[in-house]
């Protein structure tokens, strides 16, 4: 059989170079794979190759199980689940990190909000929420964002990308945390509980701002007027009376709105306007459709 060492005090074994189980790779220092299948691998670090692609997005990667642990951000599958607190995850070390959130200090705390974090990175990227920060700047539109990942989802508005699938009912989703929140309107889970008012959410975010309902809390602060917001999307929003932004443009006209309720009513004038009036000189008047009041506050259509 095959030449082993056993390490003292170790739950593994090393093959011997030389050994008749023994592969190297040809491109660094001998590295004991005991299978061809194992060096074909670890020889694709170098070559980069990725053989297996998914058939729902396009990605590539070097090994089969990576491949099956990232079609479950496209199926919704969440395999690892939090003994604490219920909350499930597709990825292993997705798991491993949310676990520290029970078991572990954190060391990085921010000082407008007392969120705690795991690194200097996270708080960095947190800040920006309460900064107003946004060094991401997309290309075809303009806009701009606090961190990279959320950039990689706004582009999808403009590719139309949708790789993420509910197996449920076919609607695509551009990221896998979306998918994930959607299936549970399929299934009714709610596994985020208030523990003031017992309320359930469907995910920790809804929870979140339910809880600064309780105690008040406002942790966005608008730099120029220090007016402070419960979420950061409404400081987006209210950000955009100081700067005079209207993100927001109607195609009829051109006019600009800072908000997308504004530009929903904006564009019902238009509708309305397409339509000519009832009455002797309108639809009616002129035999075609129409509408006409029936019992104070009831409509029919009417036809020649």
């Amino acid at each position: 059989g095959e030449t082993r060492v056993s390490l003292p005090h170790a739950h593994s074994t090393v093959l011997v170079p030389g050994g008749p189980g023994y592969r190297a790779c040809p491109g660094s220092l001998p590295s004991p794979l005991s299978k061809t299948s194992a060096l074909n691998q670890h020889w694709r670090t170098h070559t980069g190759e990725r053989p297996y692609r998914c058939v729902d997005c396009g990605k590539d990667f070097a090994q089969l199980s990576h491949l099956s642990a990232h079609q479950r951000t496209h199926t919704g599958e969440q395999l690892y689940r939090c003994d604490d607190c219920g909350q499930s995850f597709c990825w292993a070390k997705s798991l491993h990190r949310h676990r520290r959130t029970h078991t572990q200090a954190w060391p990085y705390h921010c000082a407008d909000c007392r969120k705690d974090f795991c690194d200097a990175a996270s708080l960095s990227r947190h800040r920006r929420t309460h900064t107003g920060e946004r060094p991401y700047l997309c290309a075809d539109c303009g806009k701009s964002f606090g961190n990279a990942w959320t950039l990689t989802q706004h582009r999808r508005t403009h590719t139309g990308e949708r790789p993420h699938r509910c197996t449920d009912c076919g609607k695509g989703f551009s990221n896998a945390s979306t998918l994930t929140q959607h299936r549970r309107m399929h299934t009714g889970e709610r596994p985020f509980r208030c523990t003031d008012c017992g309320k359930r959410f469907g995910n920790a975010s809804t929870l979140t701002q339910h809880w600064r309902t309780h105690t008040g809390e406002r942790p966005y602060r608008c730099v120029d007027c220090g007016k402070g917001f419960s979420n950061a999307s409404t400081l987006t929003k209210h950000q955009r009376t100081h700067t005079g932004a209207q993100p927001y443009c109607c195609t009829t006209c051109g006019k600009g709105f800072s908000q997308q309720a504004n530009l929903t009513r904006h564009l019902a004038t238009h509708a309305n306007a397409s339509l000519p009036p009832a009455g002797p000189e309108g639809l009616l008047g002129a035999g075609g459709l129409g509408t006409a009041p029936v019992d104070g506050d009831q409509a029919v259509v009417l036809s020649p």
